[in-house]
């Protein structure tokens, strides 16, 4: 019996993603795929077929070297006009992208500069964002949750956590639409992502120069022993920043509100309205999460026979 090749983009997968797992999980341990960049691939949904593919070897984030076609930045940019070498080594060097022992080096580094106290000290920040993205609700009868504030409150955090001059938020807010669209942002994501690695390119320059208290000060002067991160990883950071920090964000609120608004299953200990809503537990956020988490799917792999 020949296999239906399913396609992610569509709408009958994206209207309803999770009975389509659940259906596959029941059917068979792969299922042949087209992403919605145009890609191939072979999606594993049992956990413990996941957990094997995940932990082999022979499966790598990077890209296989003759791949041409094979878009720098993974599947966020496929679909864009070929960029330059530069342009590509300047978005791709993150730790979504990278193995052991690279990822390990990455991990230890980043972890340095992105410490509990500098999240911390922003919190009072993200609350005003967020207040003020929810006052625009005011005296409306209808607003757009996701459009209105789940879109445009991680924007403005990561603004604040790297630390951009206002005069350039307008700016890089249109880039990061381009980016954070992917492949659907059409010829726009290519001009997008070179203005934004230009961008990013020069604002490191100047907190070389003049550093301050932002993240991309921080992991411009961390360092372990005498390694430090280059140029690539740098701005690759921002990158990754950007498309893994919005899209989780914009995905959890939405999720979040979406499962608060139906009736809880019992014992739950969380009601669609009441004191429990308006402060949540760590732990009912926990359980939201893992039923309807942000990320649809882990990064993809690539078979090497030589792992």
């Amino acid at each position: 019996m020949t296999q239906e090749i399913v396609d992610l983009g569509g709408p009958a997968f994206q209207d309803d993603p999770h009975a389509a797992y659940a259906d596959w999980r029941r059917t068979g341990p792969v299922r042949r795929a087209v992403l919605p960049s145009g890609a191939h691939a072979w999606i594993v949904t049992r956990y413990e077929d996941a957990r094997r593919a995940l932990t082999d070897p022979r499966l790598s984030k990077r890209s296989t070297p003759s791949a041409e076609s094979a878009p720098a930045g993974g599947s966020r940019t496929a679909g864009a006009t070929p960029m330059s070498a530069s342009i590509g080594a300047a978005i791709s060097r993150h730790m979504l992208a990278v193995d052991p022992p690279d990822h390990t080096r990455l991990r230890r580094l980043v972890s340095a500069a992105f410490t509990a106290r500098r999240i911390e000290a922003l919190r009072p920040r993200i609350e005003q964002i967020a207040t003020d993205l929810l006052d625009g609700f005011d005296g409306r009868e209808r607003a757009d949750l996701i459009d209105e504030f789940a879109f445009p409150l991680p924007i403005q955090v990561i603004c604040e956590l790297l630390g951009l001059p206002q005069e350039d938020r307008d700016d890089f807010r249109e880039w990061s639409d381009a980016v954070v669209a992917g492949s659907a942002a059409g010829p726009r994501l290519a001009p997008a992502l070179e203005s934004m690695v230009t961008y990013i390119h020069a604002l490191l320059a100047e907190r070389r120069k003049s550093p301050g208290d932002d993240l991309l000060s921080g992991l411009i002067q961390v360092r372990d022993a005498e390694d430090r991160l280059t140029e690539d990883e740098l701005s690759s950071m921002v990158f990754l920043l950007l498309v893994a920090g919005h899209e989780t964000t914009v995905n959890l609120i939405g999720n979040g509100a979406y499962l608060l608004l139906r009736a809880p299953p019992s014992g739950s200990g969380c009601a669609p309205t009441g004191s429990c809503c308006r402060a949540p537990s760590k732990s009912s956020c926990g359980t939201r999460v893992r039923s309807r988490p942000p990320p649809s799917a882990s990064p993809p792999r690539t078979w090497s026979s030589a792992g």
